[in-house]
Parts: C-alpha cells; sequence; structure tokens
C-alpha cells in the first residue's frame, strides 16, 4: 500500500497555516460580480509572521535530501528568511516544496513575483500551470498614497476589504474602497491597524 513520504506529511500542517491565513477581497457592490476563488489573497505580514526561521528550518529539514542535500539546507533556510518567503508559501501551498532549490538556484526572489507561465515552464515544468495560478494569492500589491499610475497584470488580487461602487460616468468608474492595513504604505497615519479608505477612479475591472 502506497504511503506519503514523512516529509510530505509534515509540510501538511505548515500548509494549512497558511491556507487559513486567506482573506476574501469583496465583490463590488453594484458592480461586475467575480468568482470568490479570484478575490482570496494572502496578507504579506500574516504570511511572514508565520514563516518564522523556526518553521521554515523545519520545514527545509524535513524535505528528502534527493531534492536538498543536507548540506544545502542551512543555506537554504538563510536564502528564505532574506528573498524568498513568499515563492517558499506558495511552494508549499502546491505542495512542492522540494523544487526550492530550482529557484534558489536560479536566483528567483520574491522580488521577481509574479513569474511569467514561460519562464515556469521553462524551470519547472511539472508544476508550472498550478503554481502560476497559485501566485496570483500572494501577490497583491502594496498600495501608497503617493504613487499617481500602475499598471497591474489583469490576473493581479487587490487586497481590499470593502469595495463599494458609488458612481459611474463616461471616463470610468468612482469605488469607495478600504485596504487591508498589511498591504498599504501611506505616511504620517497613527500607529495601529488602521485601514486606509480612498475614493478614487479606478479604471481597470
Amino acid at each position: 500500500m502506497y504511503s506519503q513520504p514523512r516529509w510530505l506529511t509534515d509540510m501538511a500542517d505548515l500548509r494549512e497555516d497558511i491556507l487559513a491565513l486567506r482573506c476574501e477581497s469583496p465583490a463590488e457592490s453594484g458592480g461586475k460580480a467575480s468568482h470568490s476563488d479570484e478575490r482570496t489573497f494572502i496578507p504579506h505580514q500574516s504570511l511572514f509572521h508565520l514563516l518564522t526561521e523556526e518553521r521554515i528550518l523545519a520545514a527545509v529539514n524535513s524535505i528528502d535530501e534527493e531534492y536538498l542535500e543536507w548540506h544545502q539546507k542551512q543555506n537554504t533556510v538563510g536564502w528564505i528568511m532574506q528573498r524568498g518567503r513568499l515563492l517558499f508559501g506558495i511552494l508549499v501551498v502546491v505542495r512542492h516544496a522540494e523544487l526550492i532549490s530550482i529557484f534558489t538556484k536560479h536566483t528567483l526572489s520574491d522580488e521577481k513575483l509574479p513569474l511569467a507561465e514561460s519562464v515556469l515552464n521553462h524551470l519547472a515544468p511539472s508544476i508550472a500551470k498550478v503554481f502560476f495560478d497559485k501566485q496570483w494569492e500572494f501577490t497583491a500589491p502594496q498600495l501608497a498614497r503617493d504613487v499617481l499610475h500602475r499598471v497591474l497584470d489583469p490576473k493581479s488580487r487587490m487586497p481590499f476589504v470593502h469595495n463599494e461602487l458609488i458612481a459611474q460616468g463616461n471616463f470610468g468608474n468612482i469605488y469607495k474602497i478600504a485596504v487591508h492595513p498589511h498591504h498599504q504604505a501611506v505616511p504620517l497615519l497613527p500607529e495601529g491597524p488602521v485601514i486606509y479608505s480612498p475614493t478614487f477612479p479606478r479604471l481597470f475591472t
């Protein structure tokens, strides 16, 4: 009878803890509806707080040496802590954390996300599709008051906790939104879990 390798079983609890962090951006009030799976996102700070050095070390040490040799593991933990917690989180969720060495080898850090499907097909064809689809949940953008124009991929998940259509016009729609506090970089706000709730024209759908 087939049984999963021990390291896959050990990774299951971490996977469930990551998935428990998911938030669902509300559907547009009065606007075009979208499937709930297309609105979930994982707040960055919540993920970083979860993926402590201790948990990353335990997860990496549980990977079979067929995929990651023992002498590579400590350096891999350091790389994940400094440059790859989003990447590692995605790999854990898609059940292929053993492939982390592919990304470290090609220096594909969190800063490179989201990765094009063509890049993934070249590096890790066996998980290219599932990684490409899942990465959007981990790459909700940081929003700042001083950014006037930004082009986002249509697949981007917006880190909204409130999303209300309040006016429509010939040149765009007006939405009132509230941004998750982990995804805003707004200067001069008081300390604490303050939600920045701007009202502005949003020209994407």
